[in-house]
């Protein structure tokens, strides 16, 4: 047994080298979190989340949310933590251009995050100017990648949400069609491309439009009565009631929709019954790549996936996948890294994406809303 004035001193150096190895401890800790903060990716995230657009807004929110959470509890993007700068375009555009200002002046973020075609199309101008990247999400209009090299897109354009819709034409042997379209980017570049489409195979058009804050569209639903079909572009709050009108005016024709008629929000009304959709294979219950997201999403919302929310989530983890093991990760870094050629395998399905195209999409399939729930054309996939 060791005398007392021995054991007194061990024990003395027992709690010095307790205290040093917790002091060490507490040190890295610090430093971590240190490096943490400094060595992070920004995000400057411009959202319509109030206004006509707040649906869409919203959606994207907690897509993107939830993809950053997962990022996080693993190792981040190259070590680096993820911060979100989220600022309210309030679907309007020179609300999107002061929150794309105060963003840049306070946070000068590693690039930009915005949605719908109205708010973006200002933005990327600006994405030129401060050489920033600018990816668009829920973004349809054409023009908006083809206005310089520093803009993105990942989300359909007319040229995907056409041919589902022509489809369903054909085979339903519509010859007279009526369009009633948002006037705006998004809504005049579908009505375009879909008129032009349909009457190259000798069908009649006949069309009206709505401005994005509307929402009486009895007298431009009342000149297109007569026509053998009818199909309405817009956004979901625009589509619920233009439906709720249609119906209440006793047409009795073919009514067609776009992507944005397949959200939950829509198929779930009386009013979109039997209307003729093109629609992404995320709302296919045997799509197995979206399955676990659905489950995910689910428990931590309480509420269904769209395909807004799986666009700010999918686009996240691709971003991840491909900046990571990066370093010196910069604005320019990030350009060049969305302008290479790769491969992606995520919630939409394998996601292909050529050199210097700036276009990011996944696939629409002829589908029809039936009980609440979509309903697609098998022969399709």
């Amino acid at each position: 047994m060791l005398p007392s004035t021995k054991r007194w001193v061990l024990g003395i150096n027992a709690s010095i080298l307790i205290i040093a190895i917790l002091f060490l401890t507490l040190t890295l800790f610090s430093s971590r979190q240190k490096v943490s903060e400094e060595e992070s990716i920004t995000m400057g995230v411009i959202l319509s989340l109030t206004g006509p657009g707040a649906f869409v807004g919203e959606e994207l929110r907690d897509g993107l949310l939830l993809a950053v959470k997962e990022l996080t509890e693993g190792d981040g993007i190259s070590g680096k933590s993820i911060q979100l700068l989220i600022e309210d375009s309030q679907t309007d555009p020179k609300m999107g251009i002061s929150a794309f200002n105060k963003l840049e002046l306070t946070d000068h973020p590693d690039f930009y995050i915005s949605t719908l075609s109205s708010v973006s199309m200002t933005l990327a101008p600006l994405a030129q100017q401060y050489k920033v990247p600018l990816i668009g999400l829920v973004v349809s209009a054409p023009k908006f990648t083809q206005q310089n090299d520093w803009v993105f897109r990942y989300y359909p354009t007319a040229k995907d949400e056409v041919p589902p819709i022509l489809s369903h034409l054909t085979k339903l042997n519509v010859k007279t069609l009526g369009i009633l379209y948002l006037n705006d980017d998004y809504g005049v570049s579908v009505f375009d491309l879909l008129s032009a489409e349909f009457k190259k195979n000798g069908g009649s058009v006949k069309s009206d439009s709505f401005g994005v804050k509307d929402s009486d569209f009895r007298t431009q639903l009342l000149k297109l009565q007569g026509m053998d079909a009818l199909y309405i572009v817009g956004l979901d709050s625009h589509l619920k009631l233009a439906y709720k009108q249609l119906r209440e005016l006793g047409y009795d024709g073919y009514v067609l929709g776009p992507s944005t008629a397949t959200l939950p929000t829509v198929t779930k009304t009386p009013e979109a019954e039997g209307v003729y959709v093109a629609a992404p294979r995320l709302y296919d219950p045997t799509f197995i790549p979206a399955r676990e997201l659905k489950i995910k999403y689910q428990e931590k919302y309480g509420k269904p996936l769209t395909h807004y929310a799986a666009n700010g989530y999918d686009f996240m983890k691709l971003l991840g996948q491909q900046l990571n093991q990066q370093e010196n990760i910069s604005r320019n870094k990030i350009k060049e890294t969305l302008a290479s050629a790769f491969t992606y395998s995520g919630v939409f399905g394998v996601i292909n994406n050529d050199i210097q195209v700036h276009e990011m999409s996944f696939p629409l399939y002829p589908a029809r809303i039936e009980k609440g729930s979509i309903v697609y054309d098998k022969s399709s996939f």
